[in-house]
Parts: structure tokens; sequence; C-alpha cells
């Protein structure tokens, strides 16, 4: 609440000083549980309408493509060479291990979270049991969808034959009715094998993305 644009691109330009080779840019959400929130709450401060966040959004881009920063994921700019592997092979449905309280794992199509309780997380671990407090396994075309709108977050999209072969589904059979409709309106575009999401449309990719889940 009250940052401006000017503010903005001081920040952006501090940060590319420090030689930074890699960026994440997200909009302020605040928890309710959290002193932030109730800060505002206290203070009726208002956060920014749409409008603004979208000015802001294509501002950071702008500013960070100017620097040599490629935006390769939604909230995520990068020197070239410098992507975060983590963040790709996320978004790609690959498999990682987290290691914590509250640190979240995707293993042989299963997907689990820690607890958060940083105490009780301690006390199962040392009496060597597990500290999982959720877990999920999707499969099929159910796993494929997940993979498919995890993967649409990056800006170059889809590889569909990369898609295929992880998942077993193809992915123009798999949205045989969503696809149309969404070229059709500008909002996806097919270049041969890659499927993605116009860069006009990231700032609001969630309520795009939920026609495909």
């Amino acid at each position: 609440p009250g940052q401006d644009l000017d503010c903005l691109r001081r920040d952006l330009a501090e940060a590319v000083k420090l030689g930074v080779t890699h960026i994440s840019c997200y909009n302020l959400i605040l928890e309710e549980e959290s002193r932030f929130y109730q800060v505002m709450a206290d203070q009726h401060l208002v956060q920014k309408d749409d409008a603004e966040i979208r000015t802001f959004w294509d501002e950071t881009a702008a500013i960070l493509e100017k620097y040599g920063f490629e935006q390769y994921e939604i909230s995520n700019f990068a020197k070239p060479g410098y992507r975060c592997a983590h963040n790709v092979d996320t978004w790609k449905g690959k498999e990682y291990l987290g290691i914590g309280a509250a640190a979240h794992s995707h293993i042989q199509g299963e997907r689990f979270a820690n607890t958060s309780n940083i105490e009780k997380y301690t006390s199962l671990f040392r009496n060597g049991e597990l500290a999982e407090s959720f877990s999920e396994r999707l499969q099929g075309r159910d796993k494929a969808r997940e993979c498919a709108v995890f993967w649409l977050r990056l800006s170059e999209g889809i590889d569909s034959r990369e898609f295929a072969e992880r998942t077993g589904v193809d992915l123009f059979s798999l949205y045989a009715k969503e696809l149309p409709w969404l070229v059709e309106r500008g909002i996806i575009a097919i270049d041969g094998p890659m499927v993605r999401v116009e860069k006009e449309y990231h700032p609001v990719l969630d309520s795009v993305l939920v026609d495909l889940v």
C-alpha cells in the first residue's frame, strides 16, 4: 500500500545493481493471521486494485527485459542460462523432495507435505516417524491435467511431445473441447508442438487455467 511506480523502478534498479541473475516478483498476498494483515485492517489501508496491479506488472516486465532478464515463468525473471531449475522442474511435474517442517514433496506421483508445527515435526522425526500432514495421489488423465495446468505457467508453454512422454496422455486429445475455444479467443497459442498462454493473459493466468483443471 502506498507504493508508486517510481518506488518500484528504484527497487528494481537497486536489485539489478547487486549483480543478481534471477529475480522473483509477486503481488502482495496478506494472510489473515499475520501481523501485516492486522495493521492493514487497523489503519484502514487499501490494497491496489486490479488496474494498478496490471500497470505494476507490465512495468516490472518491461524494466527487467531492458536489463537483460527474460520472463521464463509468470513471476520469475532470469538472465540467460540462469533459470531456476527447481521452478522449471516443478511446473513440468518432475519430482522433488522437501525436507523440514512445512516442506512439500512430489515423489513417484504422490504429493505430500510435512506438518508445519516445528515441535511436532521434531518429535516425530526423533521417533523415526513420518511427519506428513497431507498426501494426495492423482492418476491417469487427472494427473495429466494437473501437469498441464502447472506447465502452462512457463512462458514458453508446453511441449506436447514431452508432455506425452511424461504423462502418457496426448495433450490435444485431453483438451479437445477446451483448446479450440481458447485459441479462437486469442488466449492460447499453438505453434507446432508448443502450446502456450499469450503474454497479455499472464496477469490473469489463474482465471484462464480454471477452464483446464
